[in-house]
C-alpha cells in the first residue's frame, strides 16, 4: 500500500466517505493539501507518523470529553 492509498484508507475508515476535510483537520493541513496528496501532486512525508499523531490527538480529545462526566458520578 502506498502513502496515498494509506491516507485514503485511514481517512475513509475514520471519517467516512467524505473524509478529506476532516482528515485535513486531524493532520493540521489544509483541505487543498489533502486533495494534492490524493491527486499525486505532492508526496506526503512521514504519513504513517502523521496519521498516528492525528489519531492520538483526536483520541485524547475524546477521552477528555468522556472523563469530564466522571465528576458527576457517571
Amino acid at each position: 500500500m502506498n502513502n496515498i492509498e494509506k491516507l485514503a484508507a485511514v481517512g475513509e475508515l475514520l471519517c467516512g466517505q467524505n473524509w478529506q476535510s476532516t482528515m485535513a483537520k486531524y493532520l493540521g493541513v489544509s483541505d487543498r493539501t489533502i486533495r494534492n496528496f490524493v491527486a499525486g501532486k505532492s508526496i506526503p512525508e512521514n504519513i504513517s507518523t502523521r496519521l498516528i499523531d492525528g489519531m492520538n490527538k483526536k483520541f485524547a480529545e475524546a477521552m477528555t470529553v468522556i472523563n469530564s462526566d466522571k465528576m458527576r458520578g457517571d
